[in-house]
């Protein structure tokens, strides 16, 4: 019937929604890992470009994680939205240094919370809308 269509429309939503939320929890993980690491190579590059590979290198890691799991499909969806994410960051990135004694370790730890923010804020949404089909399916 429809309200079961609608309910299971939904629970496709909120799943993808607790996805994308452990996507960025994972690419937050990696970010903190890559700033933790005290073997980096201590290349004279500037901040930015170090940051920016570091960040697309924990896409990269969180991704394979992903792809064992047999979610190709998700993952490509989620890159777009990553890409934005990026975009924004790379729009604000004064945000992440803004003072001189910043270092690119402190810049990397912050990106980190905010993708842990964003994923959390995702997983939330979907558990919301699961509860929200759940009860839809009872009526």
């Amino acid at each position: 019937d429809v309200v079961t269509t609608l309910a299971s429309d939904k629970k496709g939503i909120s799943d993808k929604n607790i996805q994308k939320g452990k996507m960025f929890q994972e690419i937050g993980r990696h970010v903190k890992a890559i700033a933790n690491d005290t073997n980096a190579p201590k290349k004279k590059i500037s901040k930015m470009k170090r940051f920016f590979r570091a960040v697309k290198k924990a896409f990269k890691e969180a991704c394979k994680a992903f792809v064992k799991t047999g979610k190709e499909a998700f993952i490509s969806e989620v890159e777009a939205e990553f890409e934005e994410e990026i975009g924004k960051v790379k729009k604000t990135f004064g945000m992440y240094s803004l003072v001189e004694e910043t270092t690119y370790q402190h810049m990397l730890l912050y990106f980190a919370e905010d993708m842990e923010l964003i994923g959390s804020m995702y997983i939330a949404k979907g558990r919301k809308q699961n509860t929200a089909s759940e009860a839809t399916q009872l009526q």
